[in-house]
């Protein structure tokens, strides 16, 4: 796009702009330093005139010169010390200010007082009861009552447009944020009841943004569990599962390969197959619950079969939610909820919502007589 020059021009304007205020700076500190200094030397000769003219005038002794000249010396330093040390106390006091309201911040998940127990069965329903979210320094919310029921073994599909708060909802149901008003159950208990970290241990997630780790591949896969040790199989049955195991294991080193460009001999992937790492990280912990977030974002249409595949058989006896706009995916999902001004609008399967010529249709382009391809 050319944007070098536009760039480094708005760099170097930033610079000079930063480069003269700091110049009025110093300037300002040159003369008030320069003031203090006449101000204090004019006070320490004026003192040893007046000792000079009284040892003259036979006031004072000459050993009283010596004693009271050492005296101002020492006054000096002293008090120079006393206020440099008042100035740094006063300079660092701004700093510790937003040091101690930091530490001061309230966290925006709260622990219960008396909290439950972790779940001692697997989730069979999980029911969103009119949620509502606004985001902080925000006014319009993103969720808005929302009411939506998750049962184990059926995969739902969320799909809405741009900002309608998909990924807001899956961030809720990890207790990310807690909602402005609703509640989220778990087999009729609030999730809120539960240790925000008990509450994660029950779900398997992967989030639009997953942050890929400069690890090895197992550790990229195995969150770093103390228990992974490769003998169990579990990471390889999650890389088999997304169809990153043959790209891993195709590596130098294979699943002990570092991933990514910043360590010395470490390998890296494609997006695609990031996303497939990413994903079996999701599916390699062993919960009731699966939270996935375009999952198919970067993945070719032969691996998007396989994951599906996956999915297909994962659903059996979880709670799936996903979020996305392949329609493929789609295809596969027993209820598709289209999510819009943080509400459900509309609910049913994909066949059907296509058929209806409904807002879901015209969304993804395939309203009959659209030109849209199933």
């Amino acid at each position: 796009f050319n944007l070098g020059d536009i760039l480094a021009g708005r760099f170097s304007r930033i610079r000079d702009r930063l480069r003269g205020e700091l110049l009025g700076l110093s300037l300002r500190r040159g003369r008030a330093d320069l003031v203090a200094q006449v101000l204090s030397s004019s006070v320490l000769f004026g003192a040893y005139l007046l000792i000079g003219w009284l040892t003259l005038q036979g006031v004072t002794t000459l050993g009283d010169l010596v004693m009271y000249a050492q005296a101002i010396q020492r006054a000096q330093g002293a008090v120079g010390g006393l206020l440099g040390s008042m100035a740094g106390l006063f300079e660092n006091s701004m700093f510790l200010a937003h040091f101690f309201s930091f530490l001061d911040l309230k966290p925006l998940v709260a622990s219960p007082t008396e909290a439950r127990s972790a779940p001692t069965r697997p989730a069979a329903t999980i029911h969103c009861e009119g949620l509502c979210f606004t985001y902080p320094g925000q006014t319009k919310p993103v969720l808005d009552g929302l009411d939506l029921t998750l049962r184990s073994g059926e995969l739902v599909a969320i799909v809405g447009s741009n900002g309608a708060g998909k990924s807001t909802l899956v961030k809720l149901l990890c207790r990310l944020y807690d909602p402005s008003a609703g509640r989220i159950l778990l087999d009729g208990i609030n999730i809120c009841d539960y240790e925000p970290t008990v509450w994660r241990r029950q779900l398997s997630v992967l989030f639009q943004d997953a942050t890929p780790f400069e690890f090895s591949a197992r550790d990229n896969i195995t969150a770093f569990d103390a228990d992974a040790d490769g003998e169990d199989g579990r990471e390889y049955r999650a890389a088999v599962m997304t169809g990153a195991h043959d790209r891993l294991t195709g590596l130098s080193k294979g699943y002990d390969t570092l991933l990514g460009r910043r360590f010395e001999g470490a390998e890296e992937l494609s997006a695609g197959e990031w996303r497939k790492v990413l994903l079996a990280r999701a599916l390699y912990r062993d919960t009731s619950t699966v939270l996935l977030d375009e999952p198919l974002a970067f993945v070719d249409p032969r691996a998007g079969a396989e994951i599906l595949t996956a999915l297909r058989e994962l659903k059996k006896d979880r709670v799936v939610l996903i979020v996305s706009h392949r329609p493929e995916l789609l295809v596969q999902a027993d209820r598709v909820c289209l999510l819009r001004e943080g509400r459900i609008a509309e609910t049913g399967t994909h066949e059907a919502l296509i058929s209806s010529g409904s807002e879901y249709a015209r969304l993804l382009g395939l309203a009959p007589g659209g030109g849209g391809q199933t």
